[in-house]
């Protein structure tokens, strides 16, 4: 796993997660479906993040992160 693939996958599910908070206080899509995306992004950018943060080293081995 690289330090790319971990960066990818938070980004791209933080700025789902900055969307999901800001279309329905725009009007653009109703509130339960910014509290989907909400919901299904998160544990998406925890998952990243981990990836993340071990990469660099070289370990593909996963951190338990309790979630």
């Amino acid at each position: 796993m690289q330090s790319r693939t971990g960066k990818k996958i938070a980004g791209t599910s933080l700025v789902i997660i900055i969307l999901a908070e800001l279309l329905p206080v725009a009007g653009m899509i109703p509130p339960w479906a910014g509290f989907i995306l909400l919901v299904l992004s998160v544990p998406w950018f925890l998952l990243g993040l981990m990836l993340w943060w071990r990469a660099p080293g070289g370990e593909s081995d996963l951190p338990f992160i309790g979630y």
